[in-house]
């Protein structure tokens, strides 16, 4: 599947369909990248927000955090969560139109590879220049994305013949060679090697690439997590950024 499908290329739509999984604080790629990028106190944008599973932990860590989604359906109940918690601005607003003004966020995150969600290309690029305008000058943006190479050859998952059959039909109906896929859920989403997020984010940004890991938080390079991670999660700031202190 080399082209995008037009019964399944709304942005509206999959964002419509997904369901939020039950889970609960960070993956380790976010705990090491959030730990290692964004300095104490920062701004923090979260899109894709969801139930606040990423916005909770960096509001209780002392950021300043807003969090927003294109999907209504799980902001009540995390407006009501962050009231009983520590409270911060929870808005239903579209990653490609951001209501912020420039240079506002220290950090801005796409969690889950939320932005993969996003069809065409262009609007995927139109989202990414969007989040790009809302940083600070020595701001980061954090994002993870589906890794063809990663999905075929990935260790996580091995133990599920579940993951196998959804690999044995990904390699064999030309999933893994395409630009989007058809997820075990039903979405029709990007995908994109390491290699080609580095160009699409630098051509749509001007952001160069800070690190990459995969979801275990493992540090094992460009090369280790093209082959073996299928969601790298990455790190994009301006060039010589350097980590926190």
């Amino acid at each position: 599947m080399s082209a995008l499908s037009p019964a399944a290329s709304s942005t509206t739509e999959n964002v419509d369909a997904y369901r939020y999984p039950g889970l609960q604080g960070l993956f380790p790629a976010e705990r090491r990248l959030f730990a290692r990028w964004i300095r104490p106190q920062s701004r923090v944008l979260d899109i894709g927000c969801g139930l606040g599973r990423v916005a909770h932990v960096l509001a209780e860590s002392g950021h300043a955090v807003v969090a927003c989604d294109l999907n209504a359906a799980p902001l009540p109940e995390l407006r009501r969560a962050a009231m009983a918690r520590i409270a911060f601005p929870v808005l239903r607003c579209d990653g490609r139109d951001l209501p912020f003004a420039p240079r506002a966020f220290n950090a801005v995150l796409f969690p889950a590879n939320g932005i993969d969600y996003i069809n065409p290309d262009s609007e995927r690029r139109r989202c990414l220049a969007d989040m790009a305008r809302c940083l600070a000058p020595d701001g980061v943006l954090l994002f993870s994305t589906h890794n063809p190479v990663g999905t075929v050859f990935s260790p996580r998952g091995l133990a599920s013949w579940n993951s196998w059959r959804f690999r044995a039909r990904y390699v064999l109906t030309g999933g893994m060679r395409g630009t989007h896929f058809t997820d075990p859920s039903g979405l029709w989403l990007a995908q994109k090697t390491p290699a080609a997020v580095a160009r699409e984010v630098e051509a749509a940004t001007g952001l160069a690439l800070l690190e990459i890991v995969p979801r275990s938080g493992l540090p094992m390079g460009q090369l280790g997590a093209t082959l073996l991670s299928c969601y790298p999660h990455y790190v994009f700031g301006p060039p010589g950024r350097t980590v926190v202190a």
